[in-house]
């Protein structure tokens, strides 16, 4: 199944991520203890809770910050990196693979997590097989309950808030590991508690009975050389050096312990001693030891003691420790007895008593130097070190030494490597102490073999709980399994047959009841199904007949939608080309020699003309609109260029009228966007030749704004200010509607057709944009262009190169073949051409121009699309057939009225070489002549370039 993700709205989501990650912090802080410095963590719960609420990415975040904090618990990174890929595994798990979270959790740590553990543990911090197989399992259960958890926690949300489903096999199949698991790690955690208190009991109470024990005998055994010491010291009060010497011979004889026995008078000098020769033959009487260091104290006490580790000077030197005591001559301090002592019998019984349980003895002297002892790094005579550490006291007789070890280290390794230490002194005075130090490691690598037993245990019963768990919760829902795939298309099979349908049966009440409800449902619907049959096939019979009215109705609105079609196109054509002899000959007029008079009666006869011109563009933009016909067609352009082309058009207009033409736009325009230009200067030119037409004082404004930017698009806003009469409110929703003006007065006074702002708004429309309008009566109007354009990609044209042939300038005269058949058109065209100085030739249709073509020789044609007898296109196929194998090459271009949108790309690609639309403009002309001829060749008249018409 897919990780569901719960909807969290966006001012809240933040915040909870914050929360989870906190929540998981301190729940790696607060852990629950399961065996001795084995803990349970909790942070990955709140992880997991982050992968279903936000999804894999906040998920995988959230993990690696609350697993961040193991670095201060253990001083290691490897936990991280585990826990960060347990839920980046479980996310992805979850939603490529539909993977319940829990068993998805389980792969991880049986595939990737429990051997990622064993990799760093035991290969990279070298952690013992024992301790890394211990943690291995411990932290797989740990992740293993904390998804449990999490996922349990996520249903509970889930079904509360109805924000996602969840499958009801899964709720089965979790709480029943749940109520398996948790019992068991409780239990598990108080059965370690108890092991550890008996551990712990048992090491203290057997290293305090064995102090006791070696205490006790090395006191016995202190005491018996004692009192044979004491004994010489008093016969050596009353008795000469030469009756002290039997009594020596005899004392050291009838005691293996001792090595040497000796009285030494006042100053420390030997008057008798045993044996009288060392093994160096050397006379052991007269000889000096005042300077033994524990001379001043003997005399001090003038008590019997042991003495510290010294060197000895008999024989071949070697340290030893005396048992001391002082000779009392009339209760004053005349010399002292001395017996140098064989420690052998105490070593062997201190390593036969310490062998047993592995544990540790030194035998210092008062000094702190070492007397003896089974540790390999101390040697006699040396002050007692332990290293780097800590002595904490558990209590009277017990302490704990717990050396210092390297920061990564676990606190189990911790535990492992640190001594239990008991101290006892030895001699009346105090003189010795005996330190016995028991090792843990042997009770807790018992203990720790104990607990990978059971956590072993532990997560095969587990394994095995999801295992029975997924196959009970499966039997469970087996039924209502059933019920979903065979009501997943009833009412189809009811209303095909249903006399097919196989129930299922179930042993569970609750199942059993929806079943029977199911079955009866079922039984009714069949039945009603049955009904509703017999009515629909009362009704096909009236369908199909309304249907084949229909048909019949579609195919006469598509003759109509055609026939409108051909209408606009040859409404196009036929009313053009009048208008192209009515202002071509205007035109002819107005460079004629006219009186003042005549000149204004051409001017107001030409300005007819192009309003009349205007008022045609406007009809049939609308038509095609309305339509379908226009399409809008983008390309890369200059927004820049465009609103600067649109206030070059209107600058005569605006100095004549004296108004002020002001031009703002944003420097965060992107320089090259994606449109249709042509058809935004058209809505421009209208809204800003309105702005103007009805101001009379003040000014217009342009200014163009970004409202948004995308990565690949933006929205501009293009407003149009005026300072003109306005609009009053009642008429702002009206202006929109075609041949609708404020008022009657309104058109009386400027003039206009009503049509530019319904084609200029249904433009804006099928750009994907709009207009808006916010006016004053007598203060203003503002009109607003809101358009989503994409951005280009290309590079700019740099501004100041023009790219199309300079339409002023002269040249050699041309044999021209003008064919039209229109005589008003025809004589408009010859005599303009012959003004410019150029030989004209006529003809009436492609026949004439063909003929005309064999007879003579032609630099080009000018040639009508739509004629009677034979069109332009076939004469131009003409044309070109006969040039086909040779280098000869005629330009051709088209003359006509056919100029909607896509009619001059058409001609192109038909093979004429240039397009001129009607009606003619002499500037539109020249300017197309000297492109297709390649160089300025022609004449051209003065005068301001006429626009070329819609």
């Amino acid at each position: 199944m897919a990780t569901q993700i719960a909807p969290i709205p966006d001012k809240y989501s933040i915040p909870l991520l914050l929360a989870l990650i906190a929540a998981g912090l301190a729940g790696n802080y607060f852990n629950f203890e399961i065996f001795l410095n084995i803990d349970f963590l909790f942070g990955s719960i709140f992880a997991m809770l982050a992968l279903q609420l936000f999804g894999l990415g906040r998920g995988i975040l959230a993990a690696a910050a609350i697993a961040g904090y193991t670095y201060i618990l253990w001083n290691h990174p490897y936990a991280i990196i585990i826990m960060t890929a347990e839920v980046a595994v479980v996310g992805s798990l979850m939603t490529r693979r539909k993977i319940g979270m829990v068993l998805a959790d389980t792969l991880y740590w049986l595939v990737i997590g429990m051997p990622l553990v064993y990799l760093f543990y035991h290969l990279v911090m070298h952690v013992p097989p024992s301790n890394a197989y211990i943690t291995m399992t411990k932290q797989a259960l740990n992740g293993i309950a904390n998804a449990l958890i999490a996922r349990l926690v996520f249903t509970g949300f889930v079904l509360r808030s109805r924000s996602s489903l969840i499958s009801y096999k899964e709720i089965i199949s979790n709480l029943l590991v749940f109520f398996l698991l948790c019992p068991m790690l409780i239990l598990l955690a108080r059965e370690s508690r108890i092991n550890f208190t008996d551990t712990d009991h048992h090491i203290r109470t057997t290293l305090i009975q064995n102090s006791n024990s070696m205490t006790h005998r090395l006191g016995t055994w202190v005491r018996n050389r004692k009192s044979a010491i004491i004994t010489l010291a008093e016969i050596a009060a009353s008795r000469s050096p030469q009756q002290l010497q039997p009594a020596l011979e005899q004392v050291k004889k009838s005691d293996v312990n001792l090595l040497r026995v000796g009285i030494l008078d006042k100053e420390a000098v030997t008057v008798a001693y045993y044996p009288l020769i060392d093994e160096l033959g050397k006379n052991n009487i007269g000889r000096n030891y005042a300077d033994r260091p524990y001379l001043p104290i003997l005399k001090q006490t003038l008590k019997p003691m042991l003495s510290e580790v010294v060197m000895g000077r008999v024989g071949n030197p070697k340290p030893f420790v005396a048992m001391l005591s002082p000779v009392l001559v009339g209760g004053e301090y005349g010399g002292y007895a001395i017996g140098v002592l064989s420690l052998e019998q105490l070593r062997e019984y201190l390593e036969n008593s310490t062998r047993v349980h592995a544990m540790l003895y030194t035998l210092l002297d008062k000094n702190g130097s070492v007397i003896m002892s089974n540790r390999t790094d101390q040697a006699v005579m040396k002050p007692f070190v332990r290293g780097k550490g800590a002595l904490n006291r558990l209590d009277n007789a017990i302490s704990q030494w717990i050396p210092t070890l390297p920061p990564n280290t676990s606190i189990s390794d911790r535990w492992k490597n640190s001594f239990y230490v008991a101290e006892h002194s030895i001699g009346d005075l105090a003189e010795w102490k005996l330190i016995l130090e028991q090792p843990v490691a042997p009770f807790q690598k018992a203990l720790y073999n104990q607990y990978t037993g059971e956590l072993i245990l532990l997560f095969l019963l587990v394994l095995t709980a999801l295992a029975l768990s997924e196959l009970l919760s499966r039997k469970l829902v087996v039924t209502m399994g059933q019920l979903t795939t065979l009501t997943h298309d009833l009412p189809l099979r009811l209303a095909m047959d249903g006399k097919n349908i196989v129930w299922p049966e179930s042993g569970i009440k609750e199942a059993n009841h929806l079943i029977n409800n199911f079955r009866e449902m079922a039984h009714s619907l069949s039945e009603q199904f049955h009904e509703v049959r017999q009515i629909n096939e009362s009704l096909e019979q009236r369908v199909e007949e309304r249907t084949a009215e229909l048909r019949e109705a579609k195919i006469s609105a598509e003759s109509a939608n055609t026939a409108k079609s051909k209408f606009l196109a040859n409404m196009s054509h036929e009313i053009r080309t009048p208008m192209n002899g009515v202002l071509g000959m205007t035109q002819l007029l107005e460079l004629t020699e006219l009186t003042p008079e005549q000149r204004e009666y051409v001017a107001a006869l030409k300005l007819s003309g192009k309003n009349l011109m205007s008022l045609i563009s406007d009809i049939l933009d609308l038509s095609k609109i309305e339509a379908g016909k226009i399409t809008i067609e983008p390309v890369e352009f200059s927004l820049q260029q465009c609103i600067r082309d649109c206030i070059l058009m209107q600058k005569f207009v605006t100095h004549e009228k004296g108004l002020a033409l002001a031009v703002e736009v944003s420097d965060d325009i992107p320089p090259l966007l994606v449109g249709d230009p042509l058809r935004i200067k058209q809505i421009l030119l209208n809204l800003i030749g309105n702005a103007v037409k009805f101001t009379e004082e003040g000014g217009v404004s342009v200014s163009v704004h970004l409202l948004e930017h995308h990565d690949t698009s933006v929205l501009v806003e293009i407003a149009v200010r005026d300072t003109g009469i306005g609009i009053l409110p009642e008429f702002v929703d009206q202006i929109f509607m075609p041949f609708i003006q404020e008022d009657g007065s309104i058109s009386r006074k400027y003039g206009g057709t009503g049509l530019g702002l319904t084609i200029s708004r249904r433009l804006a429309e099928l750009m994907g944009g709009a207009i808006t309008v916010a006016s004053t009566p007598g203060v203003g109007s503002c009109f607003s262009i809101t358009i989503l354009l994409a951005i280009g990609t290309t590079a700019l044209i740099p501004q100041g190169v023009s790219t199309a042939a300079t339409s002023d300038g002269d040249g050699p005269p041309l044999r021209i073949l003008l064919v039209d058949d229109d005589t008003v058109n025809t004589t408009f065209g010859a005599s303009l051409l012959k003004k410019l100085g150029h030989s004209v030739t006529t003809a009436e249709n492609g026949r004439q121009c063909l003929a005309a073509l064999e007879n003579g020789a032609f630099d080009i044609v000018l040639m009508d699309v739509q004629m009677s007898v034979m069109d332009g296109e076939e004469t131009l196929r003409e044309i070109r057939a006969k040039e086909l194998g040779t280098a000869a090459h005629l330009p051709v271009i088209a003359l006509t009225a056919h100029s909607m949108r896509g009619d001059k790309e058409r001609y192109l690609q038909a093979g004429f070489d240039g397009y001129v639309s009607k009606p003619l403009y002499i500037k539109d002309l020249v300017s197309e002549m000297e492109r297709v001829l390649g160089s300025a060749t022609l004449k051209s008249p003065l005068g301001p370039k006429e626009p070329s018409g819609a």
